[in-house]
C-alpha cells in the first residue's frame, strides 16, 4: 500500500467572448466548478540521505485523467442557472471519499421555501464519491448549535485525533452595515457528515499590528506536538493585498479561540511579491513528504488569472517559494481552465492501488502519485508591484518550534481546504451586497 497525495481545486467554466471584462467576471462567478486531475511529484532522493541538508521535490508534473472530473453544485446554481462548486477539500473516511466545498447564495427571488434569507446565502456542502470521478451531493454542513453567521464557507476538513475536523470562514453575526469581517470557525465530526460545534468559537479572529481582524482559507496540519493554522487576511489600514497568517495549538487540545497562539503579530509570514501573484496569496494547503513541508497556494485574486504556486519548508514554519513561476497556471485558449486555475486543496491517500491508481498516478522510488484539480472566486484590487516584498517568516516571528515533524493526518486521510467604484468594488458588491454579505474569498 502507498501513500498518494491528491489536490483538488476550482475553476470558472468559460469566459464568454465578447464581453467586457466586468461582465465577464459576473459570468464566471455564475459558473464555478471544481475538477480533478492527475499529478506526479519527483521527489528528491538526496532529501533523506543521512545527514544531508533537506532540499524539496526536484519537479512536479502533472497530468490529465483518462477521464476529467468536473464537479458544480446540482441544487446551488449561479444567477446564470449553472451548477457551482468551489474551494474543494477532500477525505477518505469510512469506504468514501467526502469532499467538503463552498456553494453561492440563491439568485435573488429565487430562494425555495423553507429556506431563510441567512441560510440562502454562500455556505458549505458536502459530496460523496467511491473513485474521485463520480460525485453525489450529500447535502449542506449541519452545525447545530452554530449560529447561522458560521455558513462553513471555504471548508478545510482534516482527520486526526480520531475525528474530522472542520475549519470554515464565516462571520460572528449578520448584525450591521456591513456586517463584521469573515472569521474561523471549528466543529467536529465522528462520520465526516454529522458534526459539533467546537468549543471556544470562532477559533481565529487575528489581533496583530499589520491586518484586519479578519481570517479565511484555513489549512491545519500538524508540525510535531503542535497543530498549525495557516489563514488569509489583508493589511489594514488599505485592505487591497491578500496575505497569509500562522498560528499554533497544543495537538490534543480542543482547537478552541484559547488554544490557538497567533505567530504572525508583527508581519505576515508569506505576501504576494512575484508579477503573477498580483496583490493576492490565498488558499494554503499543506502536506508533508521526507522531512519538507510542501503548501501549495493560489496566487492573484479570482479572475485575475489566479494560479497556483509551490513553497516549501524544511520546519513547517518557514516557507520560501520553490520556483518563481506557478507549479500549475491557466490553460491555453479553449481549455477547460483557460481562465484561470486556483484555490487547492491537498489530501492524503494511503492506496494508490486502489482509487487513484486508475487515475494515472504512481509511486516509483522518488515519484509520488498526485490527483489534482483548478480555479477559485475573489475580488479584484489594484495591481501589486511584483518587487521589493520582503518575506518575512514565521520563526523570525516566535522562534523555531519544538519537535520533529508530521504533517499528515495522522490516519491516512485529510486535505487542504477567501474584500470610488473601480472593478474591485464591483466585484466586492458583487459578492457582498448581492450574494448578501458574505466576503467569500476576499
Amino acid at each position: 500500500m502507498k501513500t498518494g497525495i491528491g489536490l483538488a481545486c476550482d475553476f470558472p467554466c468559460l469566459e464568454r467572448p465578447g464581453l467586457t471584462r466586468a461582465a465577464a467576471v459576473w459570468y464566471n462567478v455564475a459558473m464555478k466548478n471544481i475538477a480533478l486531475f492527475s499529478v506526479v511529484a519527483a521527489f528528491s532522493l538526496a532529501a533523506v540521505a543521512a545527514g544531508a541538508e533537506k532540499r524539496p521535490c526536484s519537479e512536479i508534473m502533472f497530468k490529465e485523467m483518462p477521464t476529467l472530473m468536473l464537479y458544480g453544485d446540482p441544487e446551488r446554481f449561479g444567477p446564470e442557472g449553472h451548477p457551482f462548486a468551489k474551494d474543494p477539500t477532500v477525505i477518505r473516511i469510512g469506504g468514501r471519499y467526502l469532499m467538503y466545498y463552498s456553494v453561492c447564495s440563491y439568485p435573488k427571488n429565487k430562494r425555495p421555501k423553507g429556506i431563510s434569507k441567512e441560510r440562502a446565502n454562500w455556505w458549505g456542502a458536502i459530496a460523496e464519491s467511491s473513485d474521485l470521478v463520480h460525485w453525489k451531493r450529500v447535502g449542506e454542513i449541519e452545525v447545530p448549535g452554530a449560529p447561522a453567521a458560521a455558513c462553513w464557507v471555504a471548508p478545510c476538513a482534516k482527520k486526526f485525533d480520531g475525528k474530522v475536523h472542520l475549519f470554515a470562514q464565516g462571520k460572528k453575526t449578520w448584525a450591521g452595515k456591513p456586517p463584521p469581517n469573515s472569521v474561523i470557525w471549528h466543529a467536529v465530526s465522528d462520520d465526516g457528515i454529522h458534526f459539533t460545534l467546537g468549543k471556544d468559537n470562532p477559533v481565529m479572529v487575528p489581533k496583530n499590528e499589520w491586518s484586519l481582524d479578519r481570517s479565511i482559507d484555513a489549512e491545519v496540519y500538524r508540525v510535531g506536538d503542535r497543530m498549525m493554522l495557516m489563514f488569509a487576511t489583508r493589511e489594514r489600514p488599505g485592505a487591497k493585498i491578500q496575505q497569509l497568517g500562522m498560528a499554533w495549538a497544543p495537538y490534543g487540545s480542543d482547537y478552541g479561540a484559547k488554544d490557538w497562539t497567533e505567530m504572525t503579530l508583527k508581519a505576515p509570514f508569506f505576501k504576494p511579491e512575484l508579477p503573477w501573484e498580483m496583490s493576492c496569496i490565498e488558499a494554503p494547503t499543506v502536506v508533508e513528504r521526507n522531512g519538507i513541508w510542501y503548501m501549495f497556494y493560489a496566487g492573484a485574486y479570482n479572475h485575475e488569472r489566479q494560479q497556483i504556486g509551490v513553497a516549501w519548508s524544511s520546519d513547517g514554519v518557514n516557507f520560501k517559494r520553490w520556483r518563481d513561476e506557478p507549479v500549475f497556471p491557466h490553460g491555453k485558449p479553449g481549455s477547460w481552465n483557460a481562465w484561470e486555475s486556483g484555490h487547492p486543496g491537498l489530501f492524503v491517500d494511503t492506496d494508490l492501488d486502489g482509487a487513484l491508481a486508475h487515475l494515472g498516478g504512481a509511486v516509483i522510488d522518488g515519484l509520488e502519485g498526485l490527483v489534482v484539480g483548478a480555479g477559485a472566486a475573489d475580488d479584484l484590487n489594484q495591481l501589486h508591484g511584483g518587487s521589493g516584498v520582503e518575506e518575512v517568516h514565521a520563526q523570525d516571528l516566535l522562534g523555531p518550534l519544538g519537535g520533529g515533524g508530521d504533517g499528515g493526518d495522522g490516519d491516512g486521510g485529510g486535505v487542504g481546504s477567501q474584500d470610488g467604484l473601480g472593478l474591485a468594488e464591483l466585484v466586492q458588491f458583487l459578492e457582498d451586497a448581492l450574494l448578501d454579505v458574505q466576503d467569500l474569498d476576499g
